[in-house]
């Protein structure tokens, strides 16, 4: 699932002008069919068609307080699921191993303090090193399909704490820490820093769990409507990847490209996507992945028609 919803959603309510008991709804729903040519697939089940669907809803409410604070909390359920032949071994499908069915692992419940001096978030939550750092390597249309970088150290979790300072110049830091029942009270700790300007955007991210540090590292630059970027990941000495992509606006059409450099062998795809906005909120989309197996014979790649639908 692409997080940009969420993320968006909480610095909505966190910049929302004052008021009280302020509660927004929004969401996006994805309608996707697919179909996959694969060595790894038998003549019948390579040639099916699949779908995949996502209802991100997202409900928000803020409070002001004294002394310039505003609390704030955003509830987001996520309903995930798709229609694949688990038995196949080609990764073009393994995204569907971890959709969820209703109200699952996707769903997240934050709880914050925005002040003068910086935002605290509480809860069930991505962490900055995931939802800012490794999100920046997606700028495809698609929901099921996904060459992103990603790290199991920041995903949605429980017991995730977070602070991130105000822009100074375009310079803000995090902090992130995540409880856990076993080890240390916060087995997970982790820095980031984000820095902004004109058409420059930089995110650098590290996080230590229990010894196994991840650093990723992303840049982007838009010109126009030109917008290309790099996001480099490294978790321990076991998985290293690197994307790139470029995205192109032209007009009511969005061209995008990216490729993913792992060195690990199943992880180096390239996805061309281009959408067409019927309106701000509603979009069709037509996306090719070129997929590489766990194995040659597993090679295969995938093309994806969707809809999508924001409010």
């Amino acid at each position: 699932m692409k997080k940009t919803i969420i993320a968006a959603s909480i610095a909505a309510v966190v910049a929302a002008p004052a008021a009280f008991a302020d509660v927004k709804i929004s969401g996006q729903i994805n309608q996707e069919f697919f179909q996959t040519d694969a060595d790894g697939y038998t003549d019948v089940t390579d040639k099916d068609l699949a779908s995949d669907r996502n209802t991100d809803i997202v409900i928000s409410v803020s409070e002001d307080l004294d002394n310039g604070m505003k609390a704030f909390a955003t509830i987001s359920i996520v309903d995930d699921a798709s229609s694949v032949n688990t038995a196949s071994n080609n990764t073009s499908f393994t995204n569907a191993a971890g959709r969820d069915s209703g109200m699952g692992s996707g769903s997240t419940n934050i709880v914050g303090l925005a002040t003068d001096f910086g935002t605290i978030t509480m809860g069930k939550q991505e962490l900055f090193i995931e939802s800012k750092a490794a999100a920046m390597a997606a700028n495809d249309a698609a929901d099921f399909l996904s060459n992103e970088v990603s790290t199991s150290v920041g995903e949605t979790s429980e017991g995730n704490l977070e602070y991130t300072s105000p822009s100074m110049g375009g310079f803000k830091a995090v902090v992130s820490v995540r409880g856990e029942a076993a080890g240390d009270d916060f087995d997970k700790t982790g820095f980031g820093v984000e820095y902004s300007n004109a058409g420059l955007l930089v995110r650098a991210a590290t996080m230590d769990d229990n010894g196994t540090d991840t650093d990723v590292l992303g840049v982007q630059y838009s010109m126009g409507d030109l917008k290309m970027g790099v996001v480099s990941a490294e978790e321990g000495t076991a998985k290293r990847q690197t994307w790139f992509g470029a995205s192109y606006k032209m007009g009511n059409n969005e061209l995008a490209v990216s490729t993913t450099d792992s060195d690990t062998r199943g992880a180096n795809d390239t996805i061309v996507s281009l959408k067409h906005s019927l309106s701000k909120n509603v979009a069709a989309y037509i996306v090719y992945e070129d997929d590489e197996g766990t194995s040659a014979a597993n090679d295969g790649n995938t093309t994806l028609v969707g809809m999508q639908v924001k409010f």
